[in-house]
């Protein structure tokens, strides 16, 4: 039997055993992985302390292809494919922890020493073309891994997710450890991978069984472990916090499109995005405050990216859809009044005047209160700012001034007067249409 066959249908004797046995093999193959992965963990935090490092490694590579061998005999001759398709799955996982080790001999032989890192992550190898040729030769192993294990789980669409993967865990190969750039790479990386997972989501329905599900998961495996280990290893800067706040608002996004009508898994993922969106803004406001930007532009420019974000769950939320409307709106009234208060200036004043702007345009075609009070509030806010201005240069005393009030104020009744039914009347539609918005 192929690896591919799905045997998930119970056979006469299965639907005629006792009701243990018939979950005996999954008990088994849960325990199986739970020990594979520890193993792993054992490996990689305590490992051999009497080997060097690359005997270490290259225990843990033909630990890697005998999974995959292991997987391929059973599944030739025990005619069953729920195991054999877990131990290619254990075995996906384990390229990643393969190509994390060689980045490290990479690194080491670079030049850059490793000091800093603690003793049961560090792996070391003096000479630069030793580690190539390692890399080289394990790729041997590692990439008929990754072919074997994607066509196992997800056959009509393993070529392109293989590809992904490999890309994925190249970039951990990478002599590179500077917080700011692996931070670049990785959210790079994030929108391309995320990309490539829609649009096989849209094209392919293999992706709905469990092993499709599992081999779009694996995509996002070299990338949490690049993001984590910068995290982990050096101190967390706001830019890469903020940028992992980001990525995962545009997971939940795709898989809040993925489950689509089961309303019930929307709850946790709509609010992991509202999170998401709230770290994303503040993460950003301290990685500009540390790059020493102005102080009115980090404000605005990260309250900007929470409202925004804030606003788009809102256009697809099941639940609280008002509240995330309305949160983004204080967030960027909040921001406006905060600049105005603290900062101050004409610049400031028409910034808030032309968000605010912009905020009642758009109330008007998607028909929203909140948008249109929260852009009523700016537009305020601005306009006392630059009243405030004007009084500072405007002289009542001097006559042209009271003459231009005098000419404003005659001008302004002869409007009312003329034209006052027909402005009354409007303000009336306007209402009973307003009465009908949503908030």
């Amino acid at each position: 039997m192929n690896i591919n066959q799905r045997s998930d249908t119970p056979s006469v004797d299965e639907q005629s055993a006792p009701e243990w046995m018939t979950k005996l093999p999954a008990m088994l193959r849960a325990f199986g992985a739970a020990a594979v992965l520890f193993s792993l963990y054992n490996f990689l935090f305590k490992g051999w302390e009497g080997s060097s490092d690359v005997v270490r490694y290259l225990m843990l590579l033909g630990h890697t292809g005998l999974l995959a061998a292991v997987a391929l005999l059973s599944g030739r001759f025990f005619k069953e494919g729920k195991g054999p398709r877990l131990l290619l799955t254990l075995g996906l996982v384990s390229v990643t922890v393969n190509f994390s080790i060689l980045g490290a001999f990479l690194l080491s032989s670079s030049g850059n020493a490793a000091t800093q890192y603690p003793q049961y992550v560090t792996w070391v190898m003096d000479s630069f073309p030793q580690a190539l040729m390692l890399t080289t030769a394990a790729m041997a192993i590692l990439i008929p891994v990754v072919v074997i294990g994607f066509r196992a789980l997800a056959r009509g669409m393993s070529q392109r997710m293989t590809m992904v993967y490999l890309l994925g865990n190249l970039a951990l190969l990478m002599p590179l450890r500077d917080p700011v750039l692996v931070t670049i790479l990785a959210f790079m990386l994030s929108l391309y991978t995320l990309f490539i997972s829609a649009k096989t989501l849209r094209q392919r329905t293999e992706v709905q069984t469990k092993e499709g599900m599992m081999a779009l998961i694996l995509q996002f495996l070299p990338v949490g472990v690049l993001l984590g280990r910068n995290i982990w290893l050096y101190s967390p800067e706001a830019l890469m916090l903020g940028a992992l706040a980001l990525v995962v608002f545009i997971a939940m996004r795709q898989l809040s499109k993925l489950i689509g009508d089961d309303t019930r898994a929307h709850f946790p993922i709509e609010v992991l995005s509202g999170l998401a969106a709230l770290s994303t803004g503040t993460y950003m406001a301290a990685a500009l405050e540390q790059a020493q930007w102005n102080s009115s532009v980090t404000i605005l420019l990260a309250s900007v990216t929470s409202a925004a974000m804030l606003y788009e769950l809102s256009t697809r939320a099941y639940y609280y859809q008002t509240f995330y409307r309305i949160l983004a709106t204080l967030i960027i009234a909040g921001a406006g009044l905060t600049n105005i208060l603290f900062t101050g200036g004409l610049v400031s004043s028409l910034i808030s005047l032309v968000m605010g702007l912009a905020m009642v345009v758009l109330s008007y075609f998607v028909q929203q209160r909140s948008l249109l009070i929260g852009g009523a509030l700016m537009m305020g806010f601005g306009l006392v700012e630059q009243f405030i201005h004007a009084l500072q240069w405007f002289d009542f005393g001097y006559w042209v001034g009271l003459a231009l009030v005098g000419v404003v104020a005659i001008v302004f009744a002869s409007v009312l007067e003329s034209r006052g039914a027909a402005i009354k009347l409007a303000l009336k539609k306007y209402w009973a249409g307003y009465r009908e918005w949503s908030y």
